[in-house]
């Protein structure tokens, strides 16, 4: 069912309010407020829908919908619209459709079953009725009936109907017209004093759907596209001068013109953009679905801005938030704002700097002494900032660059062989030791001089070293690369003072050869020295030793060939019989997966990929696998959908084409449920006739069960066919 998501609806008091409605029995909403299923396709069914809000009949008031009334042609009973003054919770079952004795009421039935006691044609039908009663060969029977559909006799089509209920009151008459549109095609009319004959002067009433289901169903239900009064109101809209608004009708017509059209984008589409002077109020004409003429109104309120011009000063070096942005220059800058109707506020500044007064020091002192700066004594190097007041009120500066001279203090070292010495500074140095002297620098400062002195002692040192063969190392003024013992003298740098004696003993330590034998399984790999090894040969790869020294490892890889297994089966079979397969091998242990299970052969039930695997005694897998589907539903009734049995020898008889082999019963109904025939046995079919009279042209609907097989499950199905001529 189409569902269309569109919901205007005008209450009694002539305001915009969000709608609701009030769901009994089986009614259900879809779409809240927009689309409501009243009875499913089931028996005894039930519901209505009711808008909580009474509307007031002194006013126009129109409705349009979608209907839906089911798919089934022999279904019931059909769907009601209604005004009515019990209750959100009135409502009848039965042939009735739910409106049967609801009083006062004032309703249209649609409908779609053929009541002898209520005197109904033989076609789907519309009417106008009063005070719950269906019956059209009654007083309460006010207009029709008439064939529902301008272009046929069967509504109950599994499609949409657009349907227009109009009420049009003629205050001058002091009358009310009912008119109900079906498909945009005028069905049926009535106009009198409703007011006064049927709801007893009291104008305001509840109104919606209610449908009703009995020994035969359908489902009900509806959609609203646009319920409202001649007169509405759209939403007014607010806008600043000089900017734009859109404004909008409801989408449920097929042409649209807004009065006047100053200011408007377009006055002939349904949401122009609008751009007026001053305030306006916009009417609408609505040309609908079904080309009736609805009118709608709002008004655009035009509100105005405001200036504000201001005059301020800063000083030099300060800023003035404007534009946005810190300003620090003169100038005149603008800003807008949103003032309290939401519309521009501008606001004008013209912003002077003045100036102010810069002073700069710069001052050297040495440490450990003070600077005295504005009543502030500084010994650290930097940059100091005094600030006073000038003539315009800004500010004077100070700014001092205070620079801190260092005293020296240099370090050096020396060496001193033993039993010699110097004279450092006035002082005779012959022992290790730390020497100071004072002096002052270049810049005036005090500074100090320090010497650390080191004493030569003559020293010898021996070492072992280790080297692999083919390396060598330097020793005795020559590279060596054979084992022994080793001298070298030398002596301090930048010393005459004793040498020292170095004393190397040498080792050379051989290379290691290792030799190892493996295999590698067909279509698997190695890997050996970062390299996959996938077939037979000598690979070499070359390691350290415990010692650091070159080790070469020899391997020697063989290739076996994997064990044989393979799969036998049908790679497709019928769920309901059930699957096997076989398996083949060259060794007893096999496993088949996804089960991890040795049984052979092996029984499946449903669709996958099945994989066989065995090992041999060197622990190479052989494999094999087989992607098996499992197929559904192989056993199903087939039915024809139509038969003739016109004695052609063509499709005379109705009956299954594939025939049940273990179970079977066919029952086949009328359109009014009467048994018409039962069969168990799959080769009598029925020839349409019942009690020997040939049977009319129609649907009809059956119900079987059957098994073909013993070990099958007993299937069920129900449906119906068309009996042609």
């Amino acid at each position: 069912m189409n569902k269309l998501v569109y919901l205007l609806i005008l209450l009694t008091s002539g305001q915009w309010l969000s709608a609701q409605f009030q769901t009994n029995g089986s009614a259900v909403a879809i779409i809240t407020d927009t689309c409501y299923r009243v009875t499913q396709a089931a028996n005894s069914q039930n519901g209505s829908v009711w808008n909580v809000n009474q509307v007031n009949l002194n006013e126009d008031f129109e409705i349009l919908a979608d209907l839906y009334v089911g798919n089934y042609d022999p279904g019931a009973d059909g769907i009601v619209f209604a005004f009515q003054q019990q209750s959100v919770n009135a409502g009848t079952s039965g042939g009735g459709m739910g409106i049967q004795g609801v009083q006062p009421s004032l309703f249209v039935p649609f409908d779609t079953y053929q009541n002898g006691s209520d005197a109904d044609p033989s076609f789907d039908h519309v009417s106008i009725n009063e005070n719950g009663n269906t019956q059209h060969n009654s007083v309460n029977n006010l207009a029709g009936p008439v064939q529902a559909s301008a272009t046929s006799a069967n509504i109950e089509d599994g499609a949409n109907h657009l349907v227009l209920i109009r009420w049009l009151v003629d205050s001058t008459a002091n009358t009310q017209t009912l008119e109900v549109y079906f498909d945009c095609v005028l069905r049926v009319t009535a106009t009198g004093n409703f007011i006064s004959s049927i709801f007893n002067n009291n104008p305001n009433v509840f109104w919606g759907f209610t449908a009703a289901t009995g020994g035969l169903n359908n489902e009900h239900s509806f959609c609203f596209n646009y319920v409202s009064a001649l007169a509405t109101n759209l939403g007014d809209q607010t806008t600043c001068i000089g900017e734009s608004v859109q404004i909008a009708a409801p989408p449920i017509g097929s042409s649209y013109s807004w009065t006047p059209a100053t200011g408007l984008s377009n006055p002939n589409i349904e949401n122009p953009i609008a751009t007026p002077d001053s305030t306006t109020t916009y009417v609408v004409s609505i040309s609908n679905i079904c080309n009736n003429i609805v009118q709608d109104s709002l008004t655009v309120f035009v509100l105005d801005t405001n200036h504000t011009h201001l005059e301020d000063s800063i000083c030099e070096g300060e800023s003035y938030f404007a534009q946005g942005a810190l300003q620090t220059t003169s100038g005149t800058y603008i800003d807008t704002l949103v003032n309290q109707d939401g519309c521009d506020s501008v606001i004008i500044l013209d912003l002077i700097v003045l100036d102010t007064s810069q002073t700069f020091l710069n001052v050297s002192i040495c440490e450990n002494t003070n600077y005295d700066f504005n009543g502030s004594l500084i010994n650290t190097s930097g940059t100091y900032i005094d600030t006073l007041l000038n003539r315009n009120g800004c500010d004077s500066v100070i700014t001092l660059q205070l620079s801190i001279l260092s005293t020296d203090t240099s370090y050096s070292d020396t060496t001193l062989c033993s039993g010699f010495s110097f004279l450092w500074n006035s002082q005779n140095v012959s022992t290790a030791g730390v020497y100071n002297a004072s002096f002052t620098n270049n810049q005036g400062c005090d500074s100090t001089l320090y010497l650390t002195v080191t004493v030569d002692l003559a020293s010898s040192q021996a070492d072992v070293i280790t080297i692999c063969t083919g390396d060598s190392v330097f020793l005795s003024n020559n590279w060596q690369g054979t084992s022994g013992v080793y001298i070298d003298t030398f002596q301090y740098q930048g010393s005459q003072c004793d040498s020292i004696i170095r004393t190397s003993t040498l080792a050379v330590l051989p290379v290691v050869f290792t030799y190892l034998d493996t295999f590698v399984c067909a279509r698997e790999s190695l890997v050996f020295n970062n390299e996959l090894i996938t077939s037979a040969g000598i690979y070499l790869d070359t390691i350290f030793s415990p010692g650091n020294c070159d080790e070469i490892i020899e391997w020697n890889v063989t290739l076996r060939e994997l064990p044989l297994v393979e799969i036998t089966g049908s790679s497709t079979f019928c769920i309901e019989d059930g699957g096997e397969l076989t398996g083949f091998s060259d060794f007893s242990n096999i496993n088949w997966l996804p089960f991890n299970s040795s049984e052979n052969p092996i029984v499946i039930s449903n669709s996958d990929l099945y994989i066989l695997e065995t090992i041999d005694t060197s622990a190479c897998i052989g494999r094999d696998s087989m992607l098996v589907t499992a197929l559904e539903n192989c056993y199903l009734l087939m039915l024809p959908t139509a038969f003739s049995p016109n004695q052609d020898g063509i499709n005379d008889i109705f009956g299954p084409i594939n025939r049940p082999e273990e179970y079977y019963v066919l029952d086949i109904y009328n359109r009014f449920g009467e048994l018409i025939f039962h069969s168990e046995d799959p080769n009598i079919a029925w020839d349409g006739t019942y009690k020997g009279k040939t049977l009319e042209i129609g649907i009809y609907s059956f119900n079987t069960e059957y098994q073909f097989k013993p070990n099958h499950e007993v299937k069920y199905l129900q449906g119906s066919f068309t009996l042609i001529r």
